[in-house]
């Protein structure tokens, strides 16, 4: 069965569990609501303005990021968590964090010191699967920038 047969009930199940979240400019995924992993913790900080949701970044400079529609952003901190495949090399090719494959140096939310304020998380799964994973990268990247 494919993913994409799932998305009704996935966008019902979201819209019951969290409201409408386009006033919070959380967009329906283009390639589908099965797609896309939400959980309480994040959903409470974008619903209390903790988080902000922005356009597609189409590029970084050293300290800006560039997103879809010339809109322009001065991160503190960047935490690509693009899962499975990534456009990295595109966005992030000159910056010396890539592999030869494209994907990350350090992509389970170790420090890179060359770039202290990019981080990678998502990117390899352990044993005990990507979920796992991204709850123990998540820890040592709010432990780093804190």
């Amino acid at each position: 069965m494919k993913l994409k047969s799932l998305d009704p009930i996935f966008m019902m199940m979201q819209r019951l569990s969290f409201g409408n979240l386009l006033r919070f400019g959380l967009r329906r995924h283009a390639t589908g609501s099965g797609t896309r992993m939400l959980c309480d913790g994040s959903i409470a900080a974008l619903k209390s303005r903790r988080i902000d949701v922005v356009n597609e970044t189409m590029r970084f400079t050293a300290d800006v990021a560039e997103l879809r529609r010339g809109h322009k952003v001065y991160p503190d901190v960047v935490i690509c968590a693009t899962g499975y495949t990534t456009r990295l090399v595109t966005l992030l090719g000159d910056f010396g964090v890539l592999v030869d494959e494209g994907y990350p140096m350090h992509p389970m939310g170790q420090m890179n010191t060359n770039n202290p304020v990019l981080w990678f998380t998502g990117f390899n799964p352990i044993f005990q699967g990507f979920f796992q994973a991204a709850g123990i990268n998540a820890e040592w990247i709010a432990a780093a920038i804190a």
